[in-house]
């Protein structure tokens, strides 16, 4: 067994692993891998694999996000793709892979590395431990009804055939050219003013909201058809909500991935956003935000609930980290990160 670091010739093997593990990894993995891993603005990520007989059989990559920790402006680590073949799992191989690719996330200047874990089970706790993750922050997944006589429907099994995802976009881009009264606008790609981009204190752990990373991170992904809702009250500062739409148990679930503006001009767009939705077909409309996060007690007063959700959002500093920077302890109360799950990246 062999552990090192990736070379452009373990593409296609280490795609294959990915495939095999993940159920398909993606709709088009050659077109992910290129957006992900090659046309990433903050370069290329530091990815370690574990090979045997000349087959790859576990992997961990640290795809680089810029961020704030504190004042500093800082190159993130963003643990994903984290994959052990069925048949080599219980040997060790993700610990192995994962030192290997912080190591060399740190040798390349990245301040820290962010992952996403269940929380719960001692296993999994214990094994992020060993590495020296430290837990920063809980996920919560917040939901809200648009629709309840369809969510009632649903749950008795009395729904036929659910719209399809395009259909509802349509109802969705047919009401908002409607109903000017709305105040907002639809669009698939994203271009943020600066007065957009949300605005932060120096003691805030943050996704640096660039043009270049916005650009990418939504306009450019192969993958997921994101919707963009922007208000256009000529009486407020822009505002913009990030959204992705599927289908779920006979019923359209719309996901907020992300928000930009200030707290009043998003919270009005909020509430423009979920009466759209609710005309256009969708049931329920979610939201998965870091504990401390502005957004979470903002959308609580909008009647979002918490539903059970366990994962965690854990940390591990590398010698590059600012002593500048938010200690640990208060990371959940600045939290500023983007509302999505990025590790879903």
């Amino acid at each position: 067994m062999t552990i090192r670091l990736f070379r452009d010739g373990d593409r296609d093997g280490l795609i294959s692993l990915l495939q095999m593990v993940f159920d398909g990894w993606h709709a088009d993995p050659l077109a992910h891998w290129k957006w992900l891993y090659e046309n990433n603005p903050q370069g290329k990520s530091s990815i370690a694999i574990a090979v045997e007989d000349g087959g790859i059989v576990a992997s961990y990559s640290a795809c680089p996000v810029l961020m704030h920790w504190g004042r500093q402006p800082t190159i993130v680590g963003l643990g994903i793709d984290a994959a052990t073949h069925p048949g080599f799992r219980r040997r060790g191989l993700f610990e192995q892979v994962a030192t290997a690719a912080i190591a060399d996330a740190e040798k390349r200047g990245f301040g820290f590395i962010l992952a996403y874990t269940p929380w719960g089970g001692a296993s999994a706790v214990g094994q992020m431990e060993k590495l020296g993750f430290k837990r920063a922050f809980m996920v919560k997944r917040l939901v809200k009804v648009l629709n309840w006589p369809r969510a009632m429907a649903s749950k008795l099994n009395l729904i036929g055939r659910p719209p399809t995802v395009a259909e509802v976009v349509a109802r969705i881009h047919a009401t908002v050219t409607a109903e000017s009264k709305h105040e907002i606008a639809v669009a698939r790609g994203l271009t943020i003013e600066r007065s957009g981009a949300t605005s932060g204190s120096t003691q805030e752990i943050r996704v640096e909201k660039s043009q270049p990373y916005v650009r990418w991170r939504y306009s450019e992904h192969p993958d997921t058809h994101y919707q963009v809702f922007s208000a256009v009250s000529p009486s407020r500062s822009p505002a913009y909500i990030v959204l992705t739409l599927r289908t779920d148990k006979s019923v359209t679930v719309g996901q907020i991935l992300d928000v930009f503006g200030d707290d009043q001009s998003w919270s009005f767009l909020l509430r423009r956003l979920e009466k759209t939705l609710s005309a256009s077909g969708v049931v329920f409309l979610e939201a998965y935000v870091s504990q401390g996060h502005r957004a979470a007690a903002m959308m609580a007063a909008h009647g979002y609930r918490d539903r059970p959700y366990v994962v965690a959002g854990i940390i591990r500093p590398t010698s590059n980290a600012s002593p500048e920077g938010v200690e640990l302890a208060s990371i959940a109360d600045s939290w500023q990160t983007t509302l999505a799950d990025d590790a879903s990246l």
